[in-house]
């Protein structure tokens, strides 16, 4: 007896067969189950010429049973997968209408950032920074089309780092670059998920993935990033009032991060800051880079850095440096990272109250909108099956008792203690201001020692010169 040779190919599909096997016999294909395979026709094994249509998938079968290609009838879903691949631009004219998505972006993010950041200040007075800032954001976007058009095209870390530019050359609202980069982390504006302010129908006409992915960071620009962009549009831009900044410009930033810290003698180190910023830089930053992140923003961090120094090395009262409260924003773990990232300590040490307000965090920021469940229940049109039962199995219940991320930070003062630190506990305090620097400002610890070390040997050369050691 000859033995039969079984071919692989495609599903069968008769009668729901899940057959996989063919065999051929006089001219014919034959499933491990018997059924006929002819074009979309299936034979009949009764005498005469009648013959029924299947009801599978028009599979053309080659002669070996290998290498068939599919030619079904397009399903919905496929076929609006083809529209909407026709729906995007390419070439020049994807690149002009991913401009345009931008400029829509950068649109609605300025009002948002100016609510988020100067609320307090009064409706009057919100109003107007956001018509005078519109205006500054505007030509600075009409610069920097003009100069990388033919280039690189923008992102959204670009589009902020405009915003940010806009807010220090019209110097109408205190610039607190802290809290600025706090709202990145928080994506309050928002910052991830850019691509939600865009409508619908801009998001199935820009092409892919460009457009995303100047619209989709991977992470929050930490880590010296968001001073060295700063740096770059402030050159390409040629903004001269920027390049050359004000030595008061950062006054506000300096009193807010003393009275964080709950220092009592915030007022007298404001005052020391004052006094070593003018002599030093006689009134105006200058600014670089030089193999080395050389901004007026850093400049000033260093020099806020000194004073914290000096006041824990020559105050005679001073507070417990145990108490110092190193997160201002009391913020949760996972906005320290610029990837939100938590390690498995820290996790394991969230409270319930904690996990839930990070569930709700990631549910209002990373999960699509079409997941999201709505009081008409709209977005389940949007849904497949499956993702309707899991929702019916783990519905979602957001926190009503837990209260928002962004604590308002707590002012209130430390008490005073006579200065009785020693060399060891200097060293332990200088260690604690560098961790909190870093985090708080989004520095590297290499920039924010090499810059610390800068002005410690500028300072030092201007007392030199007035001959203050003779």
């Amino acid at each position: 007896m000859s033995q039969t040779t079984w071919l692989r190919g495609p599903v069968c599909g008769v009668d729901n067969c899940r057959s996989r096997l063919y065999r051929l016999a006089a001219g014919r294909k034959f499933c491990q189950f018997g059924h006929v395979m002819e074009g979309n026709l299936e034979f009949e094994d009764d005498d005469g010429e009648s013959y029924t249509q299947t009801k599978r998938l028009n599979i053309q079968l080659t002669d070996t049973g290998f290498g068939s290609r599919s030619q079904a009838s397009a399903t919905p879903v496929a076929s609006n997968l083809a529209l909407t691949r026709l729906e995007r631009l390419h070439g020049d004219s994807g690149k002009i209408f991913v401009f345009k998505c931008l400029q829509c972006v950068l649109q609605k993010i300025t009002p948002r950032i100016v609510d988020h950041l100067y609320l307090g200040l009064g409706a009057e007075k919100v109003m107007s920074i956001h018509k005078n800032l519109l205006n500054t954001v505007r030509l600075m976007w009409i610069r920097l089309v003009k100069r990388v058009f033919t280039s690189k095209l923008p992102t959204i870390i670009d589009l902020y780092s405009i915003v940010y530019l806009s807010l220090r050359l019209l110097n109408e609202a205190p610039i607190n670059i802290a809290a600025y980069l706090f709202m990145m982390k928080e994506n309050k504006a928002p910052f991830i998920n850019a691509t939600l302010l865009l409508p619908a129908s801009m998001i199935k006409t820009m092409p892919l993935p460009s457009s995303y992915i100047m619209l989709t960071p991977t992470a929050v620009p930490l880590e010296d990033q968001f001073y060295r962009n700063i740096l770059k549009w402030t050159h390409n831009l040629e903004i001269v009032a920027v390049g050359a900044t004000s030595a008061d410009c950062f006054h506000y930033q300096a009193f807010v991060l003393f009275t964080d810290l709950g220092i009592p003698q915030a007022a007298s180190l404001l005052y020391l800051y004052h006094e070593l910023v003018w002599k030093v830089t006689d009134g105006v930053f200058k600014q670089g880079f030089n193999g080395l992140v050389v901004g007026a923003e850093i400049q000033a961090i260093s020099v806020m850095s000194f004073v914290l120094s000096v006041y824990f090395r020559c105050f005679p009262e001073i507070i417990d440096p145990k108490e110092m409260r190193l997160k201002s924003q009391a913020s949760a773990p996972y906005f320290d990272d610029k990837l939100h990232r938590m390690s498995a300590r820290e996790v394991f040490s969230l409270s319930d109250d904690e996990i839930q307000q990070y569930c709700d965090w990631v549910y209002d920021n990373v999960v699509a909108s079409k997941y999201k469940e709505s009081q008409d229940h709209s977005s389940e049109l949007k849904m497949g099956p499956m993702d309707k039962k899991l929702f019916k199995i783990f519905p979602f219940e957001r926190n009503t008792h837990s209260t928002d991320s962004s604590v308002v930070p707590d002012n209130t003062t430390l008490e005073l203690h006579p200065n009785t630190l020693t060399k060891t506990d200097l060293a332990g305090v200088k260690s604690r201001l560098q961790e909190l620097f870093c985090l708080k400002f989004g520095l590297k610890e290499n920039t924010y020692l090499l810059n610390y070390r800068r002005f410690e040997l500028v300072l030092f050369r201007v007392l030199r010169a007035e001959k203050a050691f003779s």
